[in-house]
């Protein structure tokens, strides 16, 4: 393809030769096809870039995490071990994504932010895991297993009986303080279920 100069641009316009007139037509052209060609590729571009993300997003999400957390809620695991294991696949998935590596993890799970990306934590879902199962052996159906008291080791950075009983206060806590006014539909436009009225699984 030939480059003109805005000098050579110039000079062609105000020639007065008949060839002028072609010149100007096959830059034209020329130029219409380099544009063309640089939105192609650039298209090109970002659609394999929005596959890699999405195929990545797909693969953390419904391959990696669950795969992983089966035997990291079984086992007795603490709660350091697990942030490493996501330190390591936050590192690789910011490779992946062609993100900065200095993006925060709060950037990444934020579920509030207007952008989001759709994965999940790994350590939040171990701990949410693991405070199912102490639920769920505490509130047994079974007299046998809900008089043994469970013991689950999670290290000691974090504790699950700790975390647990955190959040039944607040529950019991939020009953006290009643319904409140959270938006602008007022009072009584959502229903609420109480600590002291939940039955089962609820």
């Amino acid at each position: 393809m030939t480059l003109y100069t805005d000098a050579e641009k110039l000079r062609l316009m105000l020639s007065p030769k008949k060839t002028t007139l072609r010149r100007l037509k096959k830059f034209v052209r020329e130029q219409s096809e380099d544009q063309a060609a640089k939105k192609h590729d650039l298209y090109k571009a970002i659609e394999y870039k929005t596959q890699v993300v999405a195929g990545t997003n797909y693969f953390i999400k419904f391959m990696l995490i669950p795969k992983l957390l089966w035997p990291l809620l079984v086992y007795d695991i603490c709660s350091s071990t697990v942030e490493a294991i996501e330190s390591k696949i936050n590192k690789y998935t910011r490779k992946w994504l062609g993100v900065p590596p200095g993006l925060s993890d709060v950037a990444m799970y934020c579920r509030k932010a207007k952008l989001k990306l759709p994965k999940k934590s790994i350590l939040e879902e171990y701990k949410c895991g693991k405070a199912r199962l102490l639920t769920m052996l505490e509130e047994s159906d079974d007299p046998v297993v809900k008089t043994v008291q469970p013991s689950l080791k999670t290290g000691r950075k974090w504790k699950v009986t700790e975390a647990v009983d955190e959040a039944k206060e607040c529950l019991k806590m939020k009953e006290v303080i009643g319904q409140t006014q959270t938006d602008r539909r007022g009072l009584g436009s959502t229903t609420a279920k109480w600590w002291s009225k939940t039955e089962g699984k609820e």
